[in-house]
């Protein structure tokens, strides 16, 4: 039995017994749970950490130094400002904690801003200047690809700086074929059956350690404002890692390539397949295209001097764009989330998990449970696989009323998990829900858009990536772009 139906008998186990299954493996048992009330345990557990998650990403998808893994394995401080009282590891070397915290900064606290508003303006640039922006209609041979090389050199020049691009050309191809092979190096496949993965990683890791190299002396520079950016090495998020780990022997130019590698793809390697997703629902429904448009249509601005100004603050808020950007990433995110407990056991519901020992969400089979989906009490529910924009939004009562309908997660908490849960949630998720909508909202008020595919069929989810976020495409979506009258 191969490990995908060993996964979905033990997925199918753990749901209706209501229990965690021990799935034995080669390498280590994996603890799989799944249902509502197990999940929402794990969440509420504030010592669980990350480190197989850490392992799997660092050793097998990323080529993480074996010395520096246990260095990562030795620092027991724990992931909170205030270390675990049991720990002896001095403040400079807690490794988790000060390159989690950093993170979580500059994307979820003062730092976010600043960089969406980077993005923001690099993409509306590069669209502006796209060869596809003109007034007689050209085709596309593939949205997706599109998004792709418009989408991740704006990010990543918005958090990275301009350097990157400078020493690495093909920077944004080399990423994106390194992406494509993820799945084949986290499952271990050796290099002699898949070695394009393993050249594209090598290629990329390669290309960060040149950047690393002309940055070397600007980051020696003091801190800067969460607010300021450097061409060198983008946001003081940069620069606060590279210091930290100047002070961590066993942080050497390979282990600072594969963080860098990770930070640049958990901050694109997920939120732009999901804005192609978002757009992708969007155009092949006429009316809801329509509804979009009206919506985004009340936060922009257009100036004949300054061109277009969206809100991009009040567009994240509007009820509707708010309920497709979920329901994109219900059907088409597909997450494992793993966690581990810290030095003890860890308690589910009565049932004992050995301490360390991997535990295993599966966010898609929760996205995808017809007992919270599809109540048996709410008949007007659309099936679990069918686009429904309008899944989030409250139900039909509340617009009878005349009532504008309210974006709403209510009774959805633990069974929505694009981002994972609990206090280790994924710190990028609200930059990834405004570089969404964001990105949307441009696209739509720049161009009209027709599929090529008459009967409005989208590309089906490429299972390949399963468990690794968002899906791929299975095939390309060709489009036809013409440039939008004001």
């Amino acid at each position: 039995m191969s490990w995908n139906q060993l996964l979905t008998v033990a997925l199918f186990i753990s749901q209706f017994q209501n229990i965690p299954v021990q799935l034995k493996t080669l390498v280590t048992d994996i603890y799989v749970v799944a249902g509502q009330e197990n999940i929402k345990a794990v969440w509420k557990e504030p010592n669980l950490h990350v480190r197989p998650y850490k392992e799997l990403a660092v050793i097998t998808m990323a080529k993480m130094p074996k010395e520096t893994l246990e260095f990562w394995k030795w620092d027991d401080s724990g992931h909170h400002a205030q270390p675990h009282p049991d720990s002896n590891v001095p403040p400079h070397l807690r490794v988790d904690y000060l390159t989690h915290s950093s993170v979580a900064r500059l994307l979820t606290g003062p730092g976010l801003k600043p960089l969406t508003d980077r993005f923001t303006k690099n993409l509306m640039l590069r669209l502006s200047k796209s060869e596809y922006l003109n007034q007689e209609w050209s085709e596309l041979p593939d949205l997706f690809a599109f998004m792709q090389q418009q989408l991740f050199p704006a990010a990543v020049e918005a958090m990275c700086g301009e350097l990157i691009f400078s020493v690495n050309p093909k920077f944004v191809g080399d990423f994106w074929a390194f992406n494509k092979g993820l799945p084949y190096l986290a499952k271990g496949y050796p290099r002699w059956m898949v070695p394009s993965a393993y050249r594209a990683r090598d290629t990329v890791l390669n290309g960060l350690k040149k950047w690393h190299l002309a940055i070397a002396s600007k980051l020696k520079c003091p801190p800067i404002a969460m607010d300021e950016w450097s061409p060198d090495f983008g946001v003081e998020l940069v620069r606060f890692r590279h210091d930290a780990w100047s002070k961590m022997p066993l942080m050497n130019e390979d282990a600072a390539a594969t963080e860098d590698l990770g930070m640049i793809w958990a901050a694109n390697g997920n939120s732009i397949p999901s804005s192609f997703w978002m757009i992708a629902e969007v155009v092949r429904d006429a009316d809801l295209l329509r509804q979009v448009r009206a919506a985004v249509a009340k936060y922009v601005r257009v100036s004949e001097h300054e061109g277009l100004d969206f809100d991009y603050e009040r567009l994240c808020n509007d009820p509707l764009l708010q309920s497709v950007y979920a329901e994109t990433l219900r059907l088409h995110v597909a997450s494992f989330i793993f966690r581990g407990s810290d030095r003890k056991d860890f308690d589910l519901n009565g049932w004992r998990i050995p301490r360390d020992a991997p535990i295993l969400v599966s966010g898609h089979d929760a996205q995808m449970d017809p007992d919270v989906w599809t109540p048996k009490d709410k008949p007007h529910r659309r099936p679990i696989h069918q686009f429904w924009p309008e899944r989030f939004l409250l139900g039909p009562t509340a617009q009878a009323k005349g009532t504008a309908p309210d974006f709403s997660f209510k009774g959805l908490g633990n069974s929505w998990l694009p981002y994972g849960g609990g206090n280790r949630m994924c710190p990028g998720r609200h930059f990834a829900k405004q570089e969404m909508v964001s990105s949307l909202a441009m696209i739509l008020t720049l161009f009209d858009i027709e599929m090529v595919n008459p009967k409005g069929k989208i590309p089906e989810n490429d299972l390949v990536g399963y468990g690794f976020g968002a899906l791929w495409p299975k095939q390309p979506m060709p489009v036809r772009l013409l440039r939008r009258k004001a």
